[in-house]
Order: structure tokens, then C-alpha cells, then sequence
């Protein structure tokens, strides 16, 4: 058991955590309400989303109290998401919403640059395709 000066110390960092958290989510809704996907890429990415979270919050949990998880800890993250969507989300929606348009914009060029060759080559190999598949012109 921690001394209590130390478990307020973690609660606050905790607190802090769950602020950060907040923020993180309310980009990855930002994010999503800009992006239109089928269900299925919508259900992949969110599974994938809250994975990465939890594996995230538990590695710096980890890192503040050893990962010990108690009442306080759950408590701690709760307030700070409630903490950021009642009081800083509206600070953050601008930010955020630029945010999420230019790592949308990278995505799409980063894309665009592992795409290209594949295109090329598909290009490439249906136009020989073609060229082998035409009989040859009868000699006279």
C-alpha cells in the first residue's frame, strides 16, 4: 500500500492522464466525423483505436505507479476525460479539428506515394498483356 501523499500524487497524475486521454479521443472523433468508411473499416479502426489506448494508459500507468490499478486510478482517469469534455473540449476544437485535417491530408499523401507504384506496374502489365494478346497482321 502507498503512503497517502504518494496515492494523492498518483491520483493527480492520473487526473492528468485521463485529460490526455480525453484529448486523444475527442481528436479520433474529429477525425472520424471527417473520414466517411464502410462499417467494417469503422469497426477495425475503432478495435484498433481503444487497443492502442489501453496499451497506452496501461504503459504509463506503468511507468507511475506500477500499474497498479485501484479505485482511485479509474477515478483519477474518469475525471480527467469529464474534466476535459465539460471544461476544454471547446478550447481544443479548433486545434484539434486543424489537427485531424492535416494528419488526414498526410495519410492521403503517404497513400498517394504507396499506391503510385503498384498502379504503375498493374498499367505496365495490362498494356503487355494487350500488346501479347493481339494477333499478329497476316503477310501478303
Amino acid at each position: 500500500m502507498l503512503a497517502l501523499p504518494l496515492q494523492l500524487k498518483v491520483f493527480l497524475l492520473t487526473i492528468i492522464l485521463g485529460l490526455l486521454t480525453g484529448i486523444v479521443l475527442h481528436l479520433y472523433q474529429i477525425i472520424i466525423s471527417k473520414v466517411r468508411l464502410r462499417p467494417i473499416s469503422l469497426y477495425v479502426l475503432d478495435f484498433s483505436f481503444w487497443l492502442m489506448l489501453i496499451l497506452l494508459i496501461f504503459s504509463i500507468l506503468l511507468v507511475i505507479n506500477f500499474a497498479e490499478i485501484r479505485a482511485y486510478i479509474f477515478l483519477g482517469l474518469l475525471a480527467g476525460v469529464i474534466l476535459y469534455y465539460y471544461w476544454l473540449a471547446r478550447a481544443f476544437e479548433k486545434v484539434l479539428g486543424l489537427l485531424a485535417s492535416s494528419m488526414i491530408f498526410s495519410i492521403k499523401i503517404v497513400r498517394k506515394i504507396l499506391v503510385w507504384p503498384i498502379n504503375t506496374m498493374k498499367t505496365i502489365l495490362t498494356k503487355k498483356k494487350e500488346t501479347e494478346m493481339e494477333p499478329p497482321a497476316e503477310i501478303e
